[in-house]
């Protein structure tokens, strides 16, 4: 099932297939309104920080002009996470650790801005773009971040959070790439 503002009212799973590592991240009402703008005011709301989407940065590095598009910058990048060079290799570990610095970015604002005991949300995260052409040669995305980095991220970065929930996400005619969404919790002071 798609993960939803309902669907994480009362479950989160980690791969959406251990049903021993669920846990129930609801304290609100049992029913949320059927149009979530219109209940705003409601304290269920308040109860999810939700970022859908962080955009990965295409060529973190800056290394092609101004003028280069995004499938380009894309490209070149691919190119470096492929190559037996190890100068080009070295270049597409440094694009990974800037993509990094640009997810946590984001992700700090949000847990910055969260109340304390409530979840913050990301959802459709790509996998980094090494491990993605690794893994899915002939499948394009745009890169990312991976279900990894996220325990790691909480002492690199300093994160007040807890309990990080990693779900895969389901392909759609939308979504034709393997991405996944991320809960986590907010400490309490």
């Amino acid at each position: 099932a798609p993960l939803t503002m309902a669907s994480l009212r009362t479950r989160v799973r980690y791969g959406g297939d251990d049903p021993t590592r669920q846990i129930d991240s609801a304290s609100g009402p049992t029913k949320p309104p059927a149009d979530p703008l219109a209940g705003r005011k409601k304290a269920w709301i308040n109860q999810i920080l939700f970022r859908g989407y962080i955009d990965p940065l295409n060529d973190p590095l800056n290394l092609l002009s101004e003028s280069a598009d995004a499938n380009a910058r894309r490209r070149n990048s691919i190119k470096n996470c492929r190559s037996t060079d190890p100068e080009e290799a070295k270049l597409a570990e440094e694009e990974q650790r800037k993509q990094e610095e640009w997810h946590a970015s984001w992700v700090k604002e949000l847990i910055r801005i969260a109340k304390p005991g409530k979840s913050v949300v990301i959802e459709s995260i790509c996998e980094s773009l090494c491990k993605h052409y690794r893994e899915k040669p002939t499948v394009p995305d745009c890169g990312g971040v991976d279900k990894d980095w996220w325990e790691r991220a909480v002492s690199t970065y300093g994160w007040d959070v807890s309990d990080i929930f990693i779900r895969d996400a389901p392909v759609t005619k939308e979504w034709k790439y393997p991405r996944y969404h991320v809960v986590m919790k907010k400490k309490m002071k």
